[in-house]
């Protein structure tokens, strides 16, 4: 989790003398609802947790720990409200079910492990379960390149990802 946060940035209001209202998390009208998933019950375990040392938060900005995270003793704890977007649930990608309808798929270092017809089967299961227009985050050593023309790349602010392509009828 602390990895996902470490790209956000946070700008700092005028201060005032009136108590600061919170920002919501999640502004009306969107809902945010994340599925955590992997195959090791002992990784879903941690993460559920929560917490991290200071070594692991090195790259997480210090407004970000501010706003989304706890310090506590030595360690940084993610807040109450952060943790309830997020499900934490035991997947095996090469089962048949995923979640439908999201809007972004991150699959982070995970097709380098399978071979080219798996991978083919996983990006096209991995379309069905996008939203038209949606997004396909792979891990900076994976490649949808040869394996579909359903995605096409992406480039914005130094970071790449993939889109879903819409078929014409």
């Amino acid at each position: 989790m602390a990895e996902a946060l470490s790209n956000c940035s946070l700008r700092h209001p005028p201060r005032s003398l009136e108590s600061p209202v919170p920002k919501p998390l999640v502004p009306t009208p969107f809902r945010l609802e994340i599925l955590a998933s992997d195959i090791n019950y002992s990784v879903l375990r941690t993460a559920q947790e929560g917490s991290y040392a200071d070594h692991q938060m090195a790259p997480v900005d210090y407004g970000c720990r501010l706003r989304y995270f706890d310090k506590v003793g030595d360690r940084y704890v993610v807040k109450k409200n952060v943790k309830e977007l997020v499900h934490f649930d035991f997947h095996n990608l090469k089962t048949e079910y995923l979640p439908q309808r999201n809007d972004v798929i991150f699959c982070r270092n995970v097709m380098m492990y399978f071979d080219e017809a798996e991978q083919k089967r996983l990006v096209e299961k991995f379309y069905r379960c996008l939203n038209p227009h949606g997004y396909l985050l792979v891990g900076h050593a994976e490649s949808l390149l040869g394996l579909t023309d359903k995605f096409q790349m992406v480039h914005r602010n130094s970071g790449t990802a993939y889109q879903r392509v819409e078929v014409k009828m």
